[in-house]
């Protein structure tokens, strides 16, 4: 993928003082728009607490929308109504790696500094924070492996098929589970992040491959429908790993439904996100590159762990680290 645009993660580590705190009078305070992914997934809830974060910091206003849906045709007119009311920065997580540059020239014509989170769109300069998302697949596939001991077959529950991130992850997990040819990988379905189309794809595959063993399901909303179908189907004997950290998925780890949940720090995205954009508007240059933030295991005999608290999503905007 030709992307034109700066490939910068900024980790956790990073101290805020390594970013400007944008300063503006109190009749002239800058606004800041947050634009999710979807709005019904606690990754989009803990990134916008972080851009929240941010924009307290500054004392700026806060604009913040997004579909109801992954769909890149719900989420454009939600975009270029956010951009019609001329916020100074648009913190973006984009449906589409294509489609999406449209608004965001649109946005950079109207002199809107952008900020692409999560999902990198093509041929667009404009800063990108993205996570390492090719090793977060190694890290499930390698951890699907070592449940069965490599051998077995594994389900792949997708989100979405345009999903860039889930595309990413899913090279990485192929990728590692190519290692052991005693696993059969059976045909990647895409649930949509729907319980019926999830439940559906379970049972079906179930029917057709009773010795299945393995599943990995690409995302947070996916992961909860996952849970609860395996512990509904008393099959929580299946090994399931699941991205990213909700407080339900959380609950279904803690149960048996999820063997594995690979999680990251979206709050610590947004935070970040926003900081370069607020860099940008007080005229400092956004450096190049920065190490790509990794994504850890969490366990049942590792969640309790401080080290894994700030990759557990809440219900506020209070990391549990």
């Amino acid at each position: 993928m030709n992307l034109k645009r700066i490939a910068a993660l900024f980790c956790t580590a990073v101290s805020v003082s390594a970013f400007a705190t944008f300063s503006a009078s109190a009749d002239d305070s800058p606004t800041i728009g947050f634009i999710r992914g979807i709005n019904a997934s606690p990754v989009f809830s803990m990134m916008e607490c972080g851009v929240r974060k941010a924009a307290n910091e500054n004392k700026a206003k806060m604009l913040v929308d997004g579909p109801s849906e992954w769909n890149i045709n719900i989420q454009m007119p939600i975009v270029r109504a956010m951009i019609a009311q001329k916020p100074d920065i648009l913190v973006y997580d984009p449906n589409d790696d294509t489609a999406a540059a449209a608004p965001i020239k649109e946005a950079l014509d109207l002199g809107i500094q952008v900020v692409l989170v999560d999902n990198a769109v093509n041929d667009v300069d404009v800063p990108f924070l993205g996570m390492d998302d090719v090793q977060a697949g190694r890290v499930a596939g390698e951890e699907v492996a070592h449940l069965l001991d490599g051998d077995g077959k594994v389900l792949l529950v997708g989100t979405y098929a345009a999903n860039y991130v889930p595309q990413q992850r899913m090279k990485g997990y192929l990728e590692a589970l190519a290692n052991y040819p005693d696993i059969e990988i059976l045909e990647k379905q895409f649930a949509e992040n729907d319980a019926m189309k999830t439940s559906q794809i379970i049972q079906a595959t179930l029917a057709a491959h009773p010795d299945l063993e393995g599943l990995i399901a690409d995302g947070d909303i996916v992961g909860e429908f996952v849970g609860a179908t395996l512990s509904r189907l008393d099959r929580m004997d299946i090994h399931a790993i699941a991205f990213d950290a909700s407080p339900v998925q959380q609950k279904w780890l803690e149960r048996g439904a999820l063997d594995g949940l690979v999680a990251w720090d979206p709050y610590s995205l947004g935070y970040d996100g926003a900081l370069v954009g607020f860099d940008m508007l007080a005229g400092k240059s956004v450096p190049s590159s920065f190490d790509r933030q990794p994504y850890v295991l969490v366990t049942r005999d590792n969640m309790a762990d401080p080290a894994m608290a700030n990759h557990l999503y809440t219900d506020d905007c209070e990391p549990k680290g």
